[in-house]
């Protein structure tokens, strides 16, 4: 047993020095992160929970600003007849980071977006029925922070808040009041170095200034 202690505290200390060791990129600006993975949910208003596969990507256009897209894929684990079957949430917005540069990367996002949606309902008849799909539009909010482990992937942790209501088909409406919590691994790679644009507008004769792209 004082055996496997002591391998297993060896390979966490070279682990750790390895990690310490990986170069990480300073100025994150054409920096491009994706990341899949399974997440977790609990909408407050029905008290229970879901499941979603769910795959985001987001593209510093500079070094604290990026653009940020993702797909929540509905997984249904309630055995309820009636209730949410489906709710496909598709969001994108900005993040906002606040440290230039490091290992340690926490942030904020506006990410609106949309769920597209499926209710089962009981009829006056006391009969099970599905709505057909509908769209519904989201408002939402996320926080959380990514850590580099090198220039090619990171560890991360996000929670999002959804807020919205569907209304389409059933006979009332049903709130989609939720919060997303999702971790794991994601990657991370460079698509155009910083200034890249600028050095471009300015072979062509093109000011400089105030460029929302770097």
């Amino acid at each position: 047993m004082d055996t496997q202690k002591t391998i297993a505290l060896i390979l966490g200390l070279v682990t750790i020095s390895t990690i310490q060791g990986q170069t990480i990129l300073q100025d994150r600006t054409g920096f491009v992160n994706a990341q899949g993975n399974i997440a977790a949910g609990y909408l407050f208003v029905q008290k229970q929970p879901a499941a979603y596969i769910i795959g985001e990507s987001e593209i510093f256009i500079k070094n604290q600003i990026s653009l940020s897209g993702s797909a929540w894929f509905f997984v249904p684990v309630s055995r309820k007849p009636t209730g949410l079957k489906a709710n496909h949430t598709f969001t994108w917005g900005f993040n906002y980071h606040f440290i230039k540069s490091g290992r340690f990367d926490p942030y904020v996002g506006l990410t609106p977006g949309i769920s597209i949606v499926r209710v089962a309902y009981n009829t006056a008849d006391g009969e099970v029925k599905k709505a057909p799909y509908g769209v519904a539009p989201l408002f939402s909010a996320a926080v959380g922070f990514n850590y580099y482990v090198g220039s090619i992937f990171h560890f991360f942790f996000k929670a999002q808040g959804v807020s919205g209501e569907f209304s389409g088909g059933a006979p009332t409406r049903t709130p989609l009041h939720e919060i997303k919590l999702t971790a794991g691994l994601g990657w991370n790679a460079r698509f155009w170095k910083p200034g890249a644009f600028k050095r471009q507008l300015e072979k062509y004769g093109l000011g400089t200034t105030d460029y929302l792209i770097e």
